[in-house]
């Protein structure tokens, strides 16, 4: 379905006090009022997916349905896990709406019948379970859901993929009970290894079923039927019951860490999952389930490679980075991969998927994650000593979150770096000789393009993206370095990889003492500068080809959407920093003819001798460039490989065949 242009989005930067409803729409004189637009918005409270094009933007708020933001629907779904939870309390309704009252307060103003096949969305769904959890089973308030909504409109599989298992356990908590509800689930009959595909088949056999009974015996019940009437008799039929049992046994599953390991079976097969029970505490076994598996189909000549590559963290993000980091990354260096993945409150089978697309993997190590203050005990109790939580309270800025309640996520960072050290060790001892080069990835980076080639990169350096340096923090001299990424030789990889470590020890005291002398605050990035310049790591740059997605709004990103007035916004950004989009795009794409320019010829090449990369400096109200003034290069500065596209024998060249012809050329 092609659409007309006013169907496509304006990619422009509101004002706070813009309201962003009328910018959905291109061309259409009538904006939202228009025909076009009405039709895209119906039925209430979804609209129709095929108008838009996601992630660029959610269609759900150019309907102008706050009530949709994810911000409110997964409120939702938190309190039905709290009240699922606290079962069988009988004011556990109560609870849920007191968890999120806002949320409820919002939704549940949505004036939705919910009966057609295409309301299935997220939010209609979000709406029928504030309802179920709210108002009794006898109130007519229920009746705005119809059972064939239910059985038909909505599928039960995508219902456990997003997250709404434990709708089921709340639908079963009626009526007489032989076995526990709430989700308390005996574990001890479960098998001491899983495999991932395996319990996705036998739980989506049994949901299924139950799904297709529950539809025969919608069948069998007269037309006018209501909601009340429906669940009452697919409770005594005991399609609750049963769907319940296998859905609570694999969300107690789910709440557990687990220590994994992927095959690889190439771009059509994303290959099978084997996992174990694991536990995170500071002396954990790290090793690799792998070795298990080295004669079995798929997991055959894994863990062979001179490279690794730890993606790290838990993608959360309004494009899928995966694909591009398994393409551009994994690939491109023919590496071995681990992953370290804290998880929030469940390991979703949504979350499942996604690891999928990063194909083999030699560790993975999926930890549930905890909150701030559960995070500050457990760093305090793993310090060497008592007495550097307090020195470190002296040494102020974002670099300890959330050491001494400082705002943001710093130290889950070096936490998770720290998970790549241990892995990664683990397994050279495993296999018996080390990695020459270990790669770090964050699961948040969209990688527009190739990462250069090990061939062009000085195994002498630590090599980091330029760009994103973030110094002089808070009006404080010192200078910082990119934090999200890098490429480190062995021989750096103890130095750059016990940031979190050092924390422990006490010896990051010796170059936090001049911040604190100097009453400056500092952030990640000029820590990370830091630590690197006191172990003497000798560090060179590379263009960038990738840039940080933006991050969904929900639980884990509440404090950007509050704090901002992206909250007002009815489209969402890719890039969660425009700036970096620039830097990323100055790379990859040509102005002059519009090309992406490692896709038309031109290459990565190692350039001696290492210089200096000339930038202009953004304005950040108008996004014009402005030239910057010439100054001396610091060593970590340099730049060591570049994308090329004229060559002679001394090196690149300036080609003026690109400039007309678009061809890169050769010389001998």
């Amino acid at each position: 379905m092609r659409l007309p242009s006013f169907f496509l989005l304006r990619l422009a930067v509101a004002l706070p006090e813009d309201d962003t409803l009328e910018e959905c729409w291109l061309d259409d004189p009538l904006g939202s009022q228009g025909p076009w637009a009405q039709a895209c918005c119906r039925p209430k409270p979804c609209g129709q997916a095929v108008c838009w094009i996601p992630p660029t933007f959610t269609y759900e708020f150019c309907c102008d349905v706050n009530a949709c933001r994810p911000s409110v629907t997964e409120e939702v779904k938190r309190a039905l896990d709290l009240a699922v939870e606290s079962l069988p309390n009988v004011n556990a309704s109560v609870l849920a709406y007191r968890a999120a009252p806002e949320a409820f307060r919002t939704i549940l103003k949505l004036d939705v019948k919910l009966s057609a096949n295409d309301q299935a969305c997220t939010c209609a769904v979000a709406y029928a379970v504030a309802a179920l959890l709210w108002y009794s089973e006898q109130s007519s308030k229920l009746k705005r859901l119809q059972p064939r909504w239910f059985v038909d409109g909505i599928d039960w599989i995508n219902l456990l993929k997003d997250g709404w298992g434990a709708l089921f356990g709340w639908l079963d908590r009626i009526g007489p009970s032989e076995e526990p509800v709430g989700g308390s689930f005996a574990s001890d009959d479960q098998p001491l290894e899983d495999d991932l595909e395996q319990r996705r088949v036998d739980l989506i056999t049994a949901v299924m079923a139950e799904q297709a009974k529950a539809r025969e015996i919608l069948k069998s019940l007269d037309s006018q039927v209501d909601i009340q009437d429906f669940l009452t008799v697919l409770r005594k039929q005991g399609v609750f019951r049963r769907v319940w049992h296998s859905v609570g046994a694999d969300l107690t599953w789910r709440k557990h860490g687990q220590t994994c390991v992927a095959s690889s079976m190439g771009n059509e097969d994303p290959g099978r999952w084997k996992c174990q029970g694991w536990d995170y505490h500071i002396d954990a076994n790290f090793s690799s389930i792998l070795p298990r598996y080295k004669d079995s189909p798929g997991f055959k000549g894994m863990g062979q490679s001179n490279v690794a590559v730890c993606v790290l963290g838990a993608p959360r993000t309004v494009v899928k980075t995966y694909p591009s980091i398994r393409e551009r990354v994994v690939s491109q260096l023919k590496a071995d991969t681990f992953v370290y993945v804290p998880f929030p409150g469940l390991f979703t089978p949504a979350l499942e998927e996604d690891l999928k697309e990063l194909g083999g993997v030699v560790t993975a190590m999926l930890v549930p994650d905890v909150n701030r203050s559960v995070f500050e005990s457990r760093v305090v109790s793993e310090l060497k000593d008592s007495n550097f939580y307090l020195l470190y309270g002296l040494a102020k800025g974002p670099w300890r979150a959330p050491l001494h309640k400082q705002m943001g996520s710093s130290m889950w960072g070096y936490h998770n770096q720290h998970g790549c050290r241990r892995m990664v060790e683990s397994f050279e001892q495993q296999r018996g000789w080390p990695y020459e080069w270990i790669v770090f990835a964050r699961a948040e980076m969209f990688w527009a393009q190739k990462h250069p080639p090990i061939e062009v990169l000085d195994p002498r350096f630590v090599h980091i993206p330029m760009g994103q340096d973030n110094s002089y923090y808070n009006h404080n001299p010192l200078k910082g370095i990119n934090d999200r990424h890098a490429v480190v030789p062995k021989r750096w990889f103890n130095a750059y990889f016990n940031w979190y470590e050092s924390i422990l020890d006490g010896s990051a005291w010796s170059y936090l003492a001049k911040v604190a002398e100097g009453g400056y605050m500092i952030n990640t990035e000029q820590y990370l500068l830091l630590h690197l310049q006191a172990h003497d790591v000798q560090i060179r740059r590379f263009p960038p080809v990738s840039f940080l997605s933006h991050c969904t709004e929900g639980p884990q990103c509440q404090h950007l959407y509050k704090g901002t007035n992206l909250g007002k916004q009815r489209w969402t950004q890719t890039a969660k920093y425009f700036t970096e989009l620039v830097e990323a795009r100055r790379t990859t794409v040509d102005d002059f003819h519009y090309l992406r320019r490692l896709e038309r010829g031109w290459i990565w090449m190692a350039i001696w001798p290492h210089t200096t990369w000339i930038w202009g400096r953004i304005k950040k109200k108008t996004t014009e460039l402005e030239e910057t003034t010439a100054h001396t290069p610091e060593p970590h500065e340099l730049l060591s490989s570049d994308v090329v596209c004229g060559l002679s024998k001394h090196g690149p060249i300036s080609s003026l065949r690109w400039v007309f012809f678009r061809r890169c050329e050769c010389h001998h």
